[in-house]
């Protein structure tokens, strides 16, 4: 999945930076929800991810 999108990104154009920085978002999300099927998540899920995460690395 992440190779994925991956691909879109690089198809899209954006720079290498912006994928890098995109796929290690991605890739952090994924491992935070593991014990969960990715189509099973949800906006919540999304919400507790940025709160988890984001907001404790300021």
């Amino acid at each position: 999945m992440l190779n994925n999108f991956y691909t879109y990104l690089k198809g899209k154009r954006y720079s290498k930076s912006t994928v890098d920085t995109y796929c290690f978002f991605i890739a952090d999300f994924i491992a935070f929800h593991s014990s969960k099927n990715l189509y099973a998540l949800s906006n919540r899920d999304v919400k507790l991810f940025i709160e988890d995460v984001f907001v404790k690395r300021d």
